[in-house]
This record gives structure tokens, sequence and C-alpha cells, in this order.
């Protein structure tokens, strides 16, 4: 059995991208947001009823995804060391990171954290929000070569849903065929997007997930947000600009990279 290991912040967009990881596949089974059980003998799920996807008839591999998991936490919790990681054949570990100011405007402007209806004090909001930061700052650290997990393959999340070239490259990579199924797919799982929930689900390509940080700039959460960890979001544009042209070149006038780093 092949075990694959994607990692993702909440609102990173790790859904989509393991739904199309599953798609190529075919013959997979996704448990969802898994922690150890007491034992480490095994996965388990929060709500075992909706959060197990089988893809094809008899799966044989196995996907799990942590949301918004410190890396740093990966031994400390036993994860290298557990069975459910080491009976299988073949562990592949995969972070998927997101382009900081669009992955910050997708958590600050979720309709979970109800800092838009006045219902929740907005320095509750913003503490839960700043929390999240550790989480991102390690998946940052990791695709910047400090991953404290070894070895592992970074999906940038922007340059994924925008290049089919860097899409056919990952397929390869992580050994699966390349056919892009999957990829219209608004999953489920936490009631779709930020801003237009499942709205586009089968035409997932129509959304303006690049440019998300534009729909929450000059609100106050959003700001006020920013402000707290200006290095984070300069760690993440010089990142995201440094890899673009090589994608960038395969698709010089895909209107899809306008909004992407290097051409703001």
């Amino acid at each position: 059995m092949k075990l694959f290991v994607v990692i993702g912040m909440h609102r990173s967009g790790h859904h989509g991208v393991l739904n199309w990881i599953c798609e190529q596949h075919g013959c997979i089974t996704h448990l969802n947001n898994v922690y150890l059980s007491k034992d480490h003998k095994s996965f388990e799920t929060p709500r075992p009823d909706i959060c197990i996807t089988r893809y094809g008839d008899n799966p044989y591999d196995l996907l799990v995804n942590l949301e918004t998991f410190d890396l740093r936490r990966w031994h400390n919790q036993g994860w290298d060391e557990s069975d459910a990681i080491r009976r299988a054949d073949e562990v592949q570990v995969i972070l998927v990171l997101r382009r900081f100011r669009n992955w910050l405007a997708s958590t600050a402007m979720h309709p979970g954290n109800r800092c838009l209806k006045g219902t929740v004090r907005q320095d509750v909001i913003e503490d839960w929000c700043v929390r999240r930061f550790n989480p991102y700052r390690s998946h940052m650290a990791a695709a910047l070569g400090k991953s404290p997990i070894g070895d592992l393959l970074v999906i940038r999340f922007d340059h994924w849903f925008a290049f089919p070239e860097y899409r056919k490259e990952l397929a390869k990579q992580l050994g699966v065929p390349f056919t892009d199924a999957g990829l219209n797919t608004v999953p489920r799982f936490a009631a779709g997007s930020t801003f237009d929930k499942r709205k586009y689900d089968g035409k997932a390509q129509e959304m303006k997930v690049l440019e998300r940080w534009k729909k929450a700039q000059g609100t106050e959460p959003y700001e006020k947000l920013m402000k707290r960890d200006p290095e984070l979001d300069r760690l993440s544009e010089e990142y995201f600009s440094a890899w673009l042209e090589r994608y960038r070149s395969h698709d010089p006038d895909a209107s899809t990279t306008a909004n992407l780093p290097a051409s703001e």
C-alpha cells in the first residue's frame, strides 16, 4: 500500500489538491483530518460517517490529510514512528502551501469566524487567526528547505491552480496518471470556498482564488492581521515569485496568471 500524507493549512486549498490527486489515482481511500490513535497503530477521524471517501471500486492505496498541522510536532507526536505510517510500503508526504495573503484573506473572511456578523469580538477572531501563523511559518520554512520531517513534496497551490504544465509535472512526481480529473470540483468539506461556497462546483477554475487578497484588502480584520506578521507575507511573495517565471513561460498569455506575485 502506498500512503500519501497531505499537510495543509485550513483554507489553503489543500482539499482541492487532494481531491485532484485522488481523482488522478482512481483507486484510493481518503481519510479527512486524521489524528493518531492512542496506541499509534491507526489513523482516526473526528467523523467517520463523513470523513471517509472512497475512489474506485476496490481502493488499494490510502491518502490522509492533516490540517493546520505544525510540522515541528511531527517527531514530538510520534508520527514518524507510528505503526499507522510504518506499515505502508511507500510513504509520500505532501505539503500544500498557499500564498500567504490569499490564505489570510480566506481565513480572516471565512463565515465560520463570524467576524463580519459581529457575533464574536474581533480581538478573539484576530487571536484565533494569529495562532495559525506558527503552523504556516513551519510550512513556509519547509518550503524554503528547512523541513523538520525530512523529504516532502511541496505543492504551491496558486501555481497548481494556474498552470497545467505544473500539474502535469506534479502528477509525475506523485506517480499518478495525468488526466486533470477533479480539477473543477469544489470539495464539500467546510462548506467549500470562503467566498463562493460550492457555487462553482464543476467549474472551479472560474473562481478568483488567486486574488482573494484583493477582496479582503481594506477590511479591518484583514488589514490588522497583515500588520501582525509582515515578514510572513514577504517570505511568501519572494518564494512564489521565484518559481513563477518557469511556469508562466509555458503559458505567457494565460489570464489566470494576472494576479500572481511577479505581475503586481
